[in-house]
């Protein structure tokens, strides 16, 4: 099988190393320092809880851009990066034969329709991971939980494809966890509930996973903002069978995640950087207003956390209702 790994950061170097190591044929398409190091010395994964026992992934073919590829022809594209990020990756991917299917791999409920839009539903396999990685520096990857899982599913029609089945097998040859969505938009919606409400708090309170569950008023808010989106998730028409407590027991069970582990929203607050904020916490307030849920932790968790996130992204300045900062 051949593969392009849509942005090498800690989610598309770690599942993009993974499909290597099934046999595949994998390019990543990367940028910066971090891209010029797999470039010259392959790519390091780290393992919190395997301290001395790095994983180096020498043969790694990397480029800046599908432009690089020099003919080559992927069978699918994962699409790895950040969501602001998937405009300009869904313009450039029009140039691929149809042929090339896309697996989407983004946080929120919107990516896959985006794809699907651009390039009709039959090419799109709705994707999900529970992972904490991230790049620590240029070539080097940390992975702060063992309990990494990747879920796929088609976005219309049966779950269950031919198509996702070997793409599962892949994984499972390569030791990582994955499951076979079901009902793919009750899975994005089921991360949404833990992801919109985790990423939020953590920033907010500036505390790792660990911490969060471990405060009782703290793990509550969470709690609470969890049921909130639940709640907006059933006025949209998706159901999600899994209850929040389940999910909260899911979080408290990792016997390997790093004391100080966290999640991408925090760590892009703390490095000046853009969230994901109008996919996660922005989106549950704009689909509550449409429904008539009141959605009042996340509204609170939105306001909070926009200034840094208009700051960083250079936005304040294009907004004349606003003051500067």
């Amino acid at each position: 099988m051949k593969v392009v790994i849509y942005g090498a950061g800690g989610v598309g170097a770690f599942y993009g190393s993974a499909l290597l190591k099934a046999g595949c044929d994998v390019r990543f398409i990367g940028r910066g320092k971090h891209l010029e190091a797999m470039q010259d010395s392959g790519l390091r994964i780290k393992r919190s809880w395997k301290p001395d026992n790095d994983e180096v992934v020498e043969s790694i073919e990397a480029v800046g851009g599908l432009n690089e590829l020099d003919g080559f022809i992927p069978d699918y594209v994962f699409v790895c990066v950040k969501y602001r990020d998937l405009e300009d990756v869904t313009e450039a991917c029009k140039s691929l034969p149809e042929s090339v299917c896309f697996v989407s791999l983004l946080n929120g409920v919107d990516a896959v329709e985006t794809l699907a839009a651009a390039f009709g539903s039959p090419r799109v396999i709705a994707g999900s991971c529970v992972i904490i990685s991230y790049v620590v520096e240029p070539g080097t990857i940390l992975v702060q939980d063992s309990a990494y899982t990747i879920l796929l599913g088609e976005w219309e029609g049966p779950s269950d494809s031919a198509r996702v089945r070997e793409i599962c097998s892949l994984f499972t040859k390569a030791e990582v966890e994955n499951i076979v969505m079901q009902d793919a938009r009750s899975a994005l919606w089921t991360k949404l509930i833990s992801m919109g409400a985790l990423g939020p708090v953590s920033a907010v309170t500036r505390a790792s996973v660990n911490e969060i569950l471990s405060v009782p008023e703290t793990r509550e808010l969470l709690r609470q903002t969890m049921e909130e989106i639940k709640s907006v998730a059933k006025a949209v028409g998706v159901e999600v069978d899994v209850s929040v407590e389940s999910t909260l027991k899911r979080l408290d069970k990792s016997e390997n995640r790093h004391d100080l582990a966290t999640v991408s929203t925090l760590r892009d607050v703390r490095d000046g950087l853009p969230t994901e904020l109008e996919y996660l916490s922005g989106r549950i307030v704009h689909l509550g207003k449409l429904h008539n849920v009141p959605t009042p932790l996340s509204s609170t968790l939105y306001a909070a956390l926009l200034p840094q996130h208009l700051r960083a992204s250079n936005f304040i300045s294009q907004r004349p209702d606003q003051p500067q900062i």
